[in-house]
């Protein structure tokens, strides 16, 4: 029975622990977004280009467009690697990927 307790217990410490790592993207992208509203696209950039070689994807397409339009939206030119711009692309890629349909999905009554 003790065992058990102590499986439970530390299975719900490791849950709330992966609940708050996936919080802490969240809160950096909400700061990211906050810098890049205000204007202050370097500072923007350099938290979103930070969170995607973290794997956050929606950073990564923000960092992608930012990269990209720089010049012309932002007066900005932001060097990065081939190889964070092929991670990057391949994080934003994954995201959009359509969930595929089960094939042992229940049928619609008719």
């Amino acid at each position: 029975m003790n065992g058990r307790l102590v499986i439970l217990a530390l299975a719900a410490c490791l849950a709330s622990g992966a609940v708050a790592q996936q919080a802490r993207p969240d809160r950096a992208l909400q700061d990211a977004a906050r810098h890049y509203h205000a204007g202050e696209w370097g500072v923007a950039f350099d938290k979103m280009a930070m969170l995607a070689s973290r794997g956050h994807a929606d950073a990564a397409r923000i960092a992608l467009f930012m990269h990209e339009h720089g010049p012309q939206l932002y007066g900005s030119y932001w060097p990065v690697s081939s190889e964070q711009l092929q991670r990057w692309q391949g994080l934003v890629t994954v995201q959009e990927q359509p969930v595929a349909r089960s094939s042992v999905a229940p049928r619609a009554r008719r």
